[in-house]
């Protein structure tokens, strides 16, 4: 069941099986980020406590399947300068899907997709009428962005801390593509 969680004391209650599980989808490929489940759960609770954040998960009772978390645009410049370029201005009036992750034991069950329509329910519900999206050509949600709607408007570097799995942590540039759509 897909709930958004409403304060920081709910996202506790769920806290070390989404770090573990943001670890684990992120750190495989086509990200390979190099990165703890203590840096995953700082990550989350960052996110989390940004004003006006979208913070869903898809649990039943303690069994964790994923999360969906979606921010206000203007708190990320790195995308806001694209969006803006292309867009015009609309910082204010969208949101950013941050991110989104399924257990690997889960997915491939549209819990995915359904986490991403809920994000995107709540956003609009919040008075957004812009949804960003910055992701990879290889990933699952790029999939998920093109049927439901998104339009390709430009792109971005980005550089992080890659992980091949031998020991050896590099760092590394990957373009990533950014999509919009009217909610």
């Amino acid at each position: 069941m897909i709930k958004r969680l409403k304060n920081f004391a709910e996202m506790a209650r769920y806290s070390s099986e989404l770090a573990r599980i943001h670890k684990e989808c992120f750190s495989a490929p086509p990200w390979n980020f190099a990165i703890s489940e203590r840096e995953a759960l700082m990550t989350l609770k960052n996110a989390f406590e940004l004003p006006n954040s979208i913070f869903c998960v898809d649990a039943v009772a303690d069994v964790v399947f994923g999360a969906a978390i979606a921010s206000p645009l203007k708190f990320h410049p790195e995308i806001s300068s694209i969006v803006q370029r292309k867009k015009g201005d609309i910082i204010k009036e969208a949101v950013y899907c941050q991110w989104i992750f399924v257990d690997p034991k889960w997915q491939h069950d549209r819990r995915g997709s359904n986490l991403h329509e809920t994000r995107l329910f709540h956003a609009k519900q919040e008075g957004f009428k812009y949804a960003v999206q910055r992701t990879s050509h290889k990933s699952r949600m790029y999939q998920i962005i093109k049927k439901t709607g998104f339009e390709e408007i430009g792109h971005c570097k980005v550089l992080y801390l890659r992980d091949y799995g031998d020991g050896k942590k590099v760092l590394a540039y990957d373009t990533r593509v950014i999509s919009i759509k009217e909610l």
